[in-house]
């Protein structure tokens, strides 16, 4: 430990250094002493029949200072790099460290270390993922870490390494290399998890080149099944991730287990969360691709965009296309007023028949929480051909029951209830009114 003493003006480490003997050795020293001073040759002795209760003090006292820590009597502050049990102590030199401008902490942690000042290479022996690098919020583990300052290399060795991001979520590797002065990293065998497309998806491949601009992977693996070995997942031999959350793959695989079912030249997707505006996911099969049949229709549907207004509103317009049916036209407008506890939709739906022809359809609800005792609440929908849903449409409420349009108003008093309703129904299964 006395070549990592050098690096001290370079940053500030956890290592663990000799403290005193512990309070049982002290008392088996003691007696030792006693068992040593009582097999002494020459008779009988004072210290063979009885220890007076004044030397034994002294002799307590003195086994006393091996244990006693700098600062304990003499008023001075312990070491800043002298470790507790389990944390730093933060004197105020330390402090005073961390609080310069342009300087950042970096804390080393293992069962051993090597630092070779000629050559300015800094080893972290240990086992078990035990070696650990901590900076900025950000964790690098492994069994050991080896550091090349002068060619700015930092590189894991051992079984598992993992890497611990500030805000994001845990990478696990074969081995990370990074180097500093092209601010990029490597990992091999890397495994993490990611949420995107409203799920929760299990990635694992090679990553050659991972930086704060771009990163590129090779031979991903991606799945949302949870088991050790998944009942599907895809496979992208090259693979870009942008800063901006996007995710663009070539020559994209699924299988089934292990059998390979479906081919895609390239894949684009955003691997955010939450709502933004963007394009909307497109829509359609396998058999719209290559159809099993010639009486097989092509639907494609989902074609559009959707606009985030802001925390409390969004929208959306699409396009949808059936072979030898229609072109529909589909938007809808929703929004959340909390401060009036009011909220709403609305959605509609154009649809321009292919042997001519046109057919509207709509519906819209609006809830109002007047006060803690009064409600409003509206609902209606309408639609200009009921065959042409019953035929067309995959709700089954709008398939077997009826289009209902509803109003209500209820206030409730001390006594009781007052409510006031109206409803409409639209049977689908004649023309009933």
């Amino acid at each position: 430990m006395a070549a990592c003493n050098a690096a001290r003006t370079r940053c500030a480490g956890v290592r663990r250094i000799a403290r005193g003997p512990s309070r049982g050795f002290r008392r088996v020293l003691y007696w030792a002493i006693l068992a040593g001073a009582c097999a002494l040759p020459g008779g009988p002795s004072p210290l063979s029949a009885q220890v007076s209760d004044s030397l034994r003090a002294a002799m307590l006292e003195r086994l006393e200072r091996l244990d006693r820590r700098v600062g304990d009597s003499t008023g001075l502050l312990p070491d800043s790099l002298e470790e507790a049990e389990e944390d730093v102590t933060r004197d105020s030199t330390l402090l005073a460290l961390l609080e310069l401008e342009d300087y950042g902490l970096v804390e080393y942690r293992s069962e051993g270390a090597s630092y070779d000042p000629m050559n300015s290479i800094l080893m972290l022996l240990g086992s078990g993922g035990n070696s650990v690098l901590t900076r900025d919020g950000r964790e690098l583990s492994g069994d050991s870490l080896f550091f090349d300052e002068a060619a700015g290399r930092l590189v894991t060795f051992g079984e598992v390494a993992n890497y611990k991001a500030q805000d994001g979520n845990d990478l696990k590797a074969d081995r990370f290399i990074y180097d500093l002065r092209e601010q990029r990293g490597t990992a091999l065998g890397a495994s993490t998890e990611m949420g995107a497309m409203a799920g929760n998806w299990r990635v694992s491949g090679d990553f050659p080149s991972v930086s704060e601009t771009i990163s590129f992977g090779h031979d991903l693996m991606f799945t949302t099944c949870d088991k050790e070995h998944p009942h599907y997942h895809f496979v992208a031999t090259r693979t870009k991730l942008t800063p901006s959350g996007w995710m663009v793959a070539r020559n994209v695989v699924l299988y089934f287990w292990d059998v390979p079912v479906f081919w895609l030249p390239f894949l684009s997707q955003s691997t955010e969360q939450g709502r933004r505006t963007g394009l909307l996911p497109v829509r359609f099969s396998v058999n719209d691709i290559v159809r099993t049949s010639e009486s097989y229709s092509r639907r494609v549907s989902n074609i559009g965009y959707y606009w985030a207004i802001n925390d409390y509103a969004d929208a959306q317009v699409g396009l949808d296309w059936w072979s030898g049916n229609y072109t529909a036209l589909t938007g809808g407008l929703q929004y959340r007023w909390q401060r009036q506890f009011q909220d709403g939709r609305a959605d509609f739906r154009q649809f321009w028949r292919e042997n001519g022809g046109s057919e509207l359809a709509f519906n819209a609800r609006y809830n109002w929480q007047m006060s803690e005792r009064t409600q409003l609440r509206l609902s209606a929908r309408y639609a200009s051909s009921s065959s042409f849903v019953r035929q067309n449409s995959f709700d089954p409420r709008e398939v077997t029951q009826s289009i209902d349009s509803e109003g209500g108003y209820s206030r409730r008093f001390d006594w009781g209830n007052v409510a006031l309703n109206a409803v409409r129904k639209h049977y689908l299964s004649d023309d009933r009114k």
